[in-house]
């Protein structure tokens, strides 16, 4: 019976640690802002700005692209960016989907 329940355990804690979508910076940081710009092409930014950093999301097949966009942006606002732009997405053959973005802040 204890090793049914030890079972359950570890099956619903890698299920939970799914659910919390790592999402993986690395780059400058700044006081927190409150807005970030989204952006899909860094063409579309029409004033002069620097990459600030990269940010990349985990694969997951459990989550959908809103929840990665809203976890990507709020990350954003944390380290200081002005905007974010969306650069790419991968979704492997078994539908786990990753983004890559691009912090900016404006100069």
């Amino acid at each position: 019976m204890k090793t049914i329940q030890l079972l359950t355990f570890f099956i619903l804690l890698s299920f939970s640690s799914c659910l919390l979508h790592p999402v993986h910076y690395l780059g400058e940081s700044y006081p927190a802002t409150l807005e970030v710009d989204v952006f899909y092409d860094a063409d579309d930014i029409r004033r002069d700005f620097k990459a600030m950093g990269t940010m990349t999301s985990d694969p997951t097949s459990l989550n959908n692209f809103d929840y990665i966009k809203d976890s990507m942006i709020n990350k954003a606002k944390e380290k200081g960016a002005d905007a974010i732009v969306f650069e790419e997405i991968d979704i492997t053959n078994d539908c786990d989907k990753s983004v890559k973005a691009t912090l900016i802040r404006y100069l």
